[in-house]
């Protein structure tokens, strides 16, 4: 059952997205996991008048309207009381930092009647690595998008499956579990989130180049089917291409003509090629990076890239 809020406003005074899901935790008293980065930090808000009866899912919009971040209701999952997702991109530490300061070794227990207790994690959080060691009897496997993400928050005596599918829809992914094995896999969805996230952060740039590049992506990756997303993130080096759609095509023209102002030279050596006016398909890579292909003039058959 979806639960309530039994607040009519909630403040957080700025800090981790650990101390943000225990604050949560403690005035909706129900459970909250959020996805980390190392670094990952939510600035102070507000959300006045919130509704006695809004739902959980409708909460983490709101939270996501005021924090700048990723709704979770992108992700789903069960059970529902789930926080905003904040992956960890670029992260770059060494593990016996992350193991001293980073991660909380007591994070998770089991209960008495056999449950699991996670939290309150506060500054810190922890990683699959760690939920592996504690679920001994468990064969668990995560995809390589959610090894450097980390989690943090509350959840008070739930049974393994739960507990999964807490922890993997709080960083954009799902838990399937099939012949005796728990698997943590990308949820589409979610995961163009994550990059419209990446692509939107580039379009709000002063920088005319970075701006072009982040709103054309984002207009693109719009239009880009929930298969070919998952074929693109299959492993770290993985790429999928699909035929522009109409949408595509629209967008990229708009970013043609935004570019011949920021590097003219280059857009008319593609201009020379005949280029632009047969857009050929759009390339996404496991890194996000997102180009545009086009073929050449008639002859011997060139692809050229646009990013």
């Amino acid at each position: 059952m979806v639960a309530s809020l039994l607040l009519a406003a909630f403040s957080f005074a700025g800090g981790t997205p650990g101390e943000l899901a225990n604050q949560l935790a403690l005035e909706t008293r129900h459970d909250w996991v959020c996805g980390v980065g190392l670094e990952g930090k939510v600035e102070k808000f507000t959300i006045p008048e919130l509704d006695p009866a809004l739902e959980i899912s409708a909460l983490a919009d709101k939270l996501a309207e005021a924090t700048g971040r990723l709704p979770s209701s992108l992700v789903g999952g069960s059970p529902p009381q789930l926080i905003v997702s904040l992956p960890g991109h670029g992260v770059s530490r060494e593990q016996e930092y992350i193991e001293a300061n980073v991660l909380d070794p007591e994070a998770i227990r089991w209960s008495d009647d056999g449950t699991i207790l996670f939290g309150p994690t506060g500054k810190k959080c922890v990683s699959w690595e760690q939920v592996a060691r504690a679920l001994p009897d468990e064969k668990l496997e995560v995809h390589w998008l959610y090894t450097r993400v980390y989690m943090a928050g509350v959840a008070s005596h739930v049974d393994v499956p739960a507990f999964l599918s807490l922890l993997a829809a709080s960083v954009g992914a799902k838990h399937v579990e099939s012949e005796g094995v728990h698997r943590i896999e990308p949820f589409a969805p979610a995961v163009r989130g994550q990059l419209a996230a990446i692509h939107l952060a580039r379009s709000k740039l002063d920088k005319d180049l970075l701006h072009s590049i982040g709103k054309f992506s984002l207009a693109v990756l719009r239009d880009i089917p929930d298969a070919v997303i998952l074929q693109a993130v299959e492993t770290p080096d993985s790429h999928a291409r699909m035929d522009a759609t109409l949408a595509q095509r629209d967008a990229i023209l708009e970013y043609v003509l935004a570019m011949k102002k920021v590097v003219p030279d280059i857009v008319k050596q593609f201009e020379d090629a005949g280029c632009f006016s047969r857009p050929y398909r759009i390339s996404l890579q496991a890194n996000g990076l997102i180009s545009a292909m086009f073929e050449g003039p008639p002859g011997p058959k060139k692809i050229y890239y646009f990013l």
